[in-house]
């Protein structure tokens, strides 16, 4: 099965507010069956807490219906940081009060405990369709780990900040964070090791495994898995005469493709070569604008300077297989997410048109740029578009 990994940052829904479309309060009307069998598309509205607006400005749900042409809204009971996942049968979503399952029989609801705030870095489906869904709630140290099934919802709970998870073809889910302890040595504190935690079908509420590699590395905690191995890259760096601390990105010396095999426990470091094999410089001072994308044999990403690259799991060789187009590194990038052999790239502007850009990554090459109905007149004042689902796969080739 085709992993499906996306991005959402609050850079990008900060970005999109700065140009604000007036909020239409009517709203075509759909059931929300009608919405997950009609939509090709959908984008979770989390609240802008950081407002002098409502004390709980609410969250919601848009779906695109592209025979229409228009937006309908599924409100929601509020929440700074929303996820979606979506298997083929089941819409699983979160606010404040509630865990919600959307299938094609209506809407199961779950109760949960209220938090004062709740920020869903990720949400995957279980493997297997209609099986259920586990989320990440990430505020810092520890995390939280919420797994919906059937109408039984779990929570459980790691010291550790956990912000990605990978599902393997054995039908194991995993999850990489690092420890925000402060140890005596500052490097040992700025450089931790990276931990890999089983969260599904057995959960470990300790590491399973980490790794630290001898050189002082940065990493992202993006990480794909094939064949039961789990792949990330990590970016060296070689310390100035005046001491770690003082390093910058000019001090960045190349990047690494570390594998864990999670059948055997064995850990393996690569050094990258080719295209971009240094992904830090003076000039790009963040390596990837992308979570790490699985495809034909290679880890996909999409660089600081809007580059998309291929890096082959048997030999560590990067190469630049084609550019974002239209993209400059001081604007924002949008939403990527990729479906199958597509990567796509969504640009929710408030004030205007939904531009959504589609790449192929076998053919290599953007593919197309279709243009929908902005969100603004959908979107609430204190409320901005923080993920994107896909829900219509082909629909949505027909944009």
């Amino acid at each position: 099965m085709m992993k499906k990994i996306k991005l959402f940052s609050c850079l990008s829904a900060i970005a999109l507010l700065t140009g604000c479309g007036l909020f239409s309060p009517t709203m075509p009307q759909y059931s929300p069956q009608e919405q997950l069998s009609d939509g090709a598309f959908a984008v979770y509205l989390a609240g802008r807490y950081d407002s002098p607006l409502p004390q709980n400005p609410g969250s919601g749900i848009l779906f695109y219906h592209p025979e229409k042409q228009e937006w309908s809204r599924l409100d929601l009971k509020g929440l700074d940081g929303g996820a979606l996942s979506f298997d083929g049968q089941e819409l699983h979503y979160k606010d404040k009060v509630n865990d919600y399952i959307l299938s094609a029989d209506g809407v199961k609801t779950i109760e949960h405990p209220q938090q004062e705030m709740l920020t869903i870095s990720e949400q995957i489906p279980l493997p297997g369709e209609g099986t259920g869904s586990i989320a990440l709630v990430n505020s810092g140290n520890p995390t939280q780990i919420i797994t919906v099934q059937g109408q039984e919802r779990t929570l459980h709970e790691v010291p550790d900040s956990l912000s990605m998870m990978a599902t393997c073809p054995d039908g194991t889910v995993w999850a990489m964070g690092q420890s925000g302890e402060m140890k005596a040595d500052p490097v040992e504190s700025a450089y931790p090791p990276d931990r890999l935690y089983k969260l599904y079908p057995e959960f470990s509420a300790t590491p399973v495994a980490e790794y630290k590699s001898e050189q002082p590395a940065n990493t992202t905690q993006h990480f794909v898995c094939s064949d039961n191995v789990i792949y990330y890259i990590i970016d060296s760096i070689t310390p100035p005469a005046e001491g770690l601390a003082y390093a910058g990105p000019e001090h960045y010396t190349g990047s690494k493709l570390v594998s864990y095999d999670t059948q055997t426990g064995e850990y393996r470091e690569q050094d990258i070569s080719g295209d971009l094999a240094t992904r830090l410089n003076d000039q790009m001072w963040s390596p990837t604008l992308s979570p790490l994308y699985l495809y034909d044999g290679h880890l996909w990403w999409v660089s600081g300077y809007g580059k998309v690259v291929k890096t082959d799991l048997a030999t560590a060789q990067n190469t630049v297989a084609f550019d974002l187009g239209d993209f400059e590194p001081s604007k924002d990038i949008g939403y990527l997410m990729q479906e199958d052999k597509y990567l796509f790239r969504f640009i929710l502007d408030l004030s205007g048109e939904t531009t959504i850009y589609r790449y192929n990554l076998e053919t290599e090459q953007l593919e197309s740029r279709a243009t929908v109905p902005g969100v603004g007149d959908a979107t609430p004042s204190d409320q901005h578009p923080f993920t994107v689902e896909v829900l219509d796969l082909e629909a949505l080739l027909k944009l």
